[in-house]
């Protein structure tokens, strides 16, 4: 049997355990079924890490769930404008960016749709949190550890954030 005459849901549970970067290099422009295929379903994705020059190939495929290893801010950030239909990202560890509200280059039309956001591992400082979140106006799940990290445990700034957090937000 041809590997090409499997039907589509095969491909598409597999395409779940792959990382996006093999995915997009293996099957982009293949042929035209997988062409098709990877641009046009709802893929749930793991991505190794941000690579610049799949962006725009990412802005035309519908992720809907996405899984990344190390990152900061200013890679999430990409991700999120390449990954508009994102409704689930979960970050395995997320590290500190020197990055300001100044200096983030976002504008209202950068909001992201993000309904649920995890972070396994976090050493990043509340300021970074507090500017991402800022943008996931659709946020109704936020989860977080961040067990070395002695500033998250303020109880002010927690409740600060939660009353000034997306008001879709219901879990914390």
């Amino acid at each position: 049997m041809k590997v090409e005459l499997l039907p589509n849901e095969i491909f598409i549970e597999c395409f779940q355990y792959l990382y996006a970067s093999d995915i997009m290099y293996s099957f982009d422009q293949l042929n035209y079924r997988f062409n098709k295929l990877i641009r046009n379903i709802s893929l749930h994705l793991i991505l190794r890490g941000f690579e610049e020059s799949l962006c725009n190939i990412y802005k035309t495929m519908s992720i809907k769930s996405l899984m990344i290893d190390y990152r900061d801010l200013n890679d999430i950030s990409q991700l999120l404008i390449c990954t508009s239909m994102l409704k689930y990202l979960k970050v395995q560890h997320l590290f500190d960016s020197d990055i300001t509200n100044g200096e983030w280059s976002f504008t209202n039309k950068n909001k992201f749709n993000s309904k649920q956001f995890i972070i396994n591992h976090s050493v990043a400082k509340f300021k970074v949190l507090e500017l991402l979140l800022h943008y996931m106006i659709n946020l109704e799940m936020f989860s977080i550890s961040a067990p070395s990290q002695i500033e998250m445990v303020d109880a002010n700034r927690w409740q600060h954030l939660i009353e000034a957090s997306p008001p879709r937000l219901h879990a914390f």
